[in-house]
């Protein structure tokens, strides 16, 4: 808890009063909630920038453009459940491993119906 009391008290003004000998902070409920919103963000930042540094994650038009189909179909095989979505949020991104497993999979299934590259 210490921790997140320094960060607050680096980016806002606060009030510190005494009671029982222990420092009590008080904080608008603006102000902590604005330092929260901002400090989950910057750590989904870094997480998804270390995913993507990884060579074998791929974004949605990556992975697309790997196995000759649309981005909307990545999308839609990760909405079905053929691909694993290993991203945040609404941002897709797949491992090249379950790629291959997945065009793999489609490939035997339709074979006739697709041409991969």
């Amino acid at each position: 808890m210490g921790d997140w009391l320094l960060l607050v008290t680096l980016f806002y003004n606060f009030k510190t009063i005494q009671m029982n000998n222990t420092p009590m902070y008080l904080i608008q409920k603006e102000d902590l909630q604005s330092t929260i919103r901002d400090v989950v963000a910057s750590e989904f930042k870094l997480l998804e920038e270390r995913l993507l540094k990884s060579s074998n994650v791929l974004t949605r038009e990556q992975a697309a453009d790997l196995i000759g189909v649309t981005a909307n179909t990545i999308s839609r095989w990760v909405k079905e459940g053929i691909l694993v979505n290993r991203g945040i949020g609404r941002k897709v991104l797949v491992t090249e491993h379950d790629l291959t497993v997945a065009k793999n999979g489609i490939r035997s299934k339709y074979t006739s119906k697709f041409k991969w590259a």
